[in-house]
């Protein structure tokens, strides 16, 4: 009987040690589906020989009745792991190794359970451990691993026959952040080492360069540190100075870091660097010897044309960037290139002096309108103004220009067809002053809208002749003893917008019928190149009609122009009172702040001022709920409004009547009309994306699910998001209004979110969060602190690594049938899959339509095609509505 008990307990010892193979690994790579495999680890003390002892590997395919299943061969040794894929080379392709074994199918694809059996196969063998659960597909749930890695946690050694969430993390992940036939926790970072000076790059005599360094484990492999290192880095060998920034930091659960701004006195060769751990701990680490060379002289090129804000609904098609070669010398473009906003490189390009050379948005809408093919770039340009920066082949500035869509810039630049052209490349074209927009008519697009532009060629302009007034006071009645402004232009033999070629234009402005007297700056110019002024303070001392003035010019040959007759009237006396801007055109909330300002105005409805303090009185006239707030205030003298805010209505009704009466005579009254909505508590977190390739492109976005419009400038509300679930908070209180159905974003950078998705996002949110372990919340009312909360994206006081709202390198959407926020997480309501910043959707949160047709794009993208010769056929999908569709 003991020797009974003592086999017994020696067969239970064996089948535990044998019982210890796991499944360490799924991945489904987000960038690569032939990339997909699972790993085993054995995590026991012995071999498995699993010629002797039977182990089936199986895969159930959407829950359903189909199962992938292989039996495994070969020894499976202690402490090591076994990979099986679904293609052997393709995965040789990827990894550089064969798997262990291949799987028929092709599933794997996220919401696939794997089971590993002992005996036999999934009908009679005996389950030994699992990933996800059986006969249920994955999608949406914690398990579901599409476009990710599942990494079994370390600490975990013993299978599981029932699917533990706790036991694994899960995060997007394309192939190259997997890791087939490894199971082990990295090791400690030991040393440090220069991956490379200035990129490989060439390093110049007193220009700044940068250097790029890691820490390695003691095995040589890449490794993240769990701390802060402060870098140092110092000249090895050479006998110039290092100067610039010398220090660097390499960020705790990071493995390396760039430091830009380094610079190195004298060209020689043979210099080297060494970068040192400021504590000590890390061994430090000698770059390879690199030369130092002198500065080539930088070539003179300059950006001298810009269309950025073509006249088209869409796409705009006809962007482009002009480049003239101001050198006396041909220069060659090889490794030169555009950054910022958009991207390219020349190739192997030369541009003679004189000439010029543009790239464009698209070779076949400039082929269209202006009858040649461009370079074409990758990008775009703002709309809302950006740098452009051209580099030479040393990474050195060549030229550089910041436009922007308003003033001083050229307005009619921005969507109005003209393109902005700098003339004078003699001048300095980071200043507005030398631009204008171009007035050489090309043709007409979408309807009717001109384009205005000279790509390729030098400034084309039509020569003024005479000076045209535009405008007296914009149109209204100007007042006397008041400025009002007179706008003039310069205009050609044909009444259309012109300029000087030859030199600046001067304007002297004089009375021409009137009895009173003109003051203020009567003189001013019109700098060559421009087409119009404003004089902006003058003022006439008399009430008359029958007013006119004359503007001549220095230039005898340009003519002058006398203005039409107009009125200088008395400053009038105010007669009414008038409600206008009611609480930003949105209809109030039950209980909830509103506002509308009152204005005095004349006999003509005109705003005017108050000759004395007017105080007024407001009430409710219609409706049968309570009006409360400040019902009293004063329009005081020398002002003309006054705005009557924090008021609330406690009822949801249609009809509601305020009077408004002033309180000295009653005779000055109005009335506004409203409607007063139910409270909207549909404003939900509808998307968060950090992305994959991009960390600079991270968002949220909020969607009105409710049938009312938000005024956040009524409501107060705060989106703050929780750092690391810890002490450290970051946000924002939202302004503006979103609209019902409407959906708004906050980005962590609005120059990088508008240049990538070329709309400007609503609001900013302060700090680096959002990596995928920190919560969003929004609230009404106040911040985190004072507010209420309204929705949620994650855990209070919770790191959401690992966990089933993990959004590391992932986009998470919330589901379309979703309309009500929730102030408790809720895995169901939300789709979460790896992605890169392309796949984020901001502000749309509708579901996308079908494909309905095809459509041509363009053959040959514009150019000629050639008999027997391949060409290109480009086409796209959309939808019913005519939008590009996947």
């Amino acid at each position: 009987m003991k020797k009974i008990v003592i086999l017994s307990a020696l067969f239970f010892v064996s089948f535990l040690i044998k019982g210890q193979i796991i499944i360490s690994e799924v991945a489904d790579p987000a960038d690569e589906s032939s990339g997909k495999f699972v790993e085993l680890f054995n995590a026991g003390t012995s071999d498995v020989d699993f010629d002797t002892d039977v182990y089936f590997f199986v895969r159930q395919v959407n829950g359903g009745t189909t199962f992938n299943e292989v039996q495994l061969t070969g020894l499976f040794t202690a402490g090591e792991t076994y990979v099986i894929a679904n293609d052997s080379t393709n995965f040789f392709n990827l990894y550089g190794f064969y798997p262990n074994i291949t799987i028929s199918g092709n599933g794997g694809n996220g919401d696939d359970t794997y089971y590993l059996y002992s005996g036999a196969d999934h009908l009679t063998g005996t389950l030994v451990d699992i990933y996800g659960e059986p006969d249920l597909d994955g999608t949406g749930t914690a398990w579901d691993y599409t476009d990710s890695k599942a990494q079994r946690n370390f600490d975990i050694v013993l299978p599981n026959t029932t699917w533990t969430a706790s036991e694994w993390t899960i995060s997007g992940a394309n192939y190259l952040e997997t890791t087939p036939g490894m199971h082990s926790p990295p090791l400690v970072a030991k040393k440090l080492s220069v991956v490379a000076v200035n990129s490989g790059n060439p390093v110049l005599e007193n220009y700044p360069f940068e250097i790029s360094f890691q820490t390695l484990d003691s095995l040589g492999n890449p490794t993240e540190t769990d701390i802060d290192i402060n870098i140092s880095i110092a000249l090895n060998t050479g006998s110039g100075s290092l100067t610039g920034v010398t220090s660097g930091i390499i960020n705790a659960n990071s493995s390396g870091n760039i430091v830009y701004g380094l610079e190195y006195s004298m060209a020689e060769t043979g210099v080297s660097l060494i970068v040192s751990d400021n504590s000590g701990v890390l061994e430090a680490d000698t770059s390879d010897l690199f030369d130092v060379i002198s500065a080539p002289p930088l070539v003179n090129l300059v950006i001298t044309e810009i269309m950025y804000n073509p006249p088209e609904t869409g796409t705009d098609s006809l962007e482009y960037i002009e480049i003239y070669n101001n050198d006396v010398n041909p220069v060659s473009l090889l490794n030169f290139s555009l950054s910022e906003g958009l991207s390219f490189d020349f190739g192997d390009t030369t541009i003679n002096p004189g000439e010029y050379i543009v790239v464009a948005e698209r070779a076949s809408a400039m082929q269209t309108m202006f009858g040649f093919s461009p370079f074409v770039w990758s990008g775009g340009l703002s709309n809302s103004g950006e740098a452009i920066v051209l580099l030479d082949n040393y990474a050195r500035i060549v030229d550089s220009v910041f436009y922007e869509n308003n003033t001083p810039w050229p307005v009619d630049a921005n969507g109005n067809g003209a393109s902005l052209e700098f003339c004078d490349p003699s001048m300095d074209n980071s200043l507005p002053d030398g631009w204008s927009a171009s007035l050489f008519f090309v043709d007409t697009i979408n309807g009717g809208f001109p384009v205005y532009g000279t790509p390729g060629s030098s400034c084309s302009f039509p020569e003024a002749t005479a000076v045209n007034i535009t405008s007296i006071n914009g149109g209204t009645l100007p007042l006397v003893n008041n400025a009002f402004t007179i706008d003039v232009e310069l205009i050609d033999d044909l009444n259309s917008p012109a300029v000087s070629s030859t030199g600046d234009v001067g304007l002297t402005l004089t009375l021409y019928t009137g009895n009173g007297s003109l003051s203020g700056t009567l003189n001013g110019t019109i700098a060559m190149g421009s087409s119009s002024y404003s004089f902006t303070d003058i003022s006439y001392d008399l009430v008359e009609t029958g007013v006119s003035v004359i503007v001549e010019t220095d230039d005898l040959q340009i003519e002058a122009d006398t203005s039409e007759f107009f009125e200088v009237i008395v400053i009038p006396n105010p007669s009414d009172i008038m409600v206008s801007n009611f609480n930003g055109g949105v209809d109030p909330v039950v209980n909830d702040n509103f506002y509308f300002e009152v204005s005095l105005v004349d006999d003509l409805e005109n705003v005017v001022n108050a000759l004395s303090d007017v105080p007024l009185t407001i009430n409710l006239a219609s409706g049968t709920g309570n009006l409360s707030g400040t019902l009293k205030d004063t329009i005081y003298a020398g002002s003309s409004t006054v705005v009557f805010e924090n008021l609330t209505y406690n009822l949801a009704e249609t009809g509601v009547e305020i009077a408004i009466e002033d309180d000295q005579t009653g005779s000055m009254q109005d009335t506004v009309y409203f409607s007063v909505n139910e409270q909207n508590n549909q404003l939900l977190i509808s998307e968060i994306i950090d992305p994959a390739d991009d960390f600079n492109l991270r968002f949220i976005e909020l969607f009105n699910a409710g049938s009312t419009d938000i005024s956040f400038d009524n409501d107060i509300y705060y989106v703050s998001r929780q750092v690391n679930g810890g002490t450290t908070w970051e946000e924002v209180q939202l302004s503006g209004i979103i609209q019902s159905g409407e959906a708004y974003v906050i980005a962590n950078n609005t120059a990088d979110f508008t240049s990538f998705y070329g709309f400007s996002n609503d609001a900013e949110i302060g700090g680096s969060g959002g990596n995928g372990d920190d919560a969003y919340f929004l609230y009404k009312g106040g911040d985190h602190q004072s507010g209420t909360l309204i929705d949620i994206y994650g855990e209070l006081d919770i790191n959401g690594s690992g966990t089933d709202w993990d959004y590391l390198d992932s986009r998470a959407r919330r589901n379309y049938d979703v309309v009500n926020p929730n102030t408790t997480w809720t895995q169901s309501e939300w789709t979460i899959t790896g992605a890169d910043a392309i796949d984020g959707t901001p502000g749309s949160h509708t579901p996308p339509l079908e494909p309905k047709k095809i459509s041509v794009v363009s053959v040959n993208y514009g150019n000629d095609v050639l008999a027997n010769y391949p060409f290109d056929l480009e086409i796209q999908l959309l939808d019913s509505l005519g939008n590009i569709t996947l």
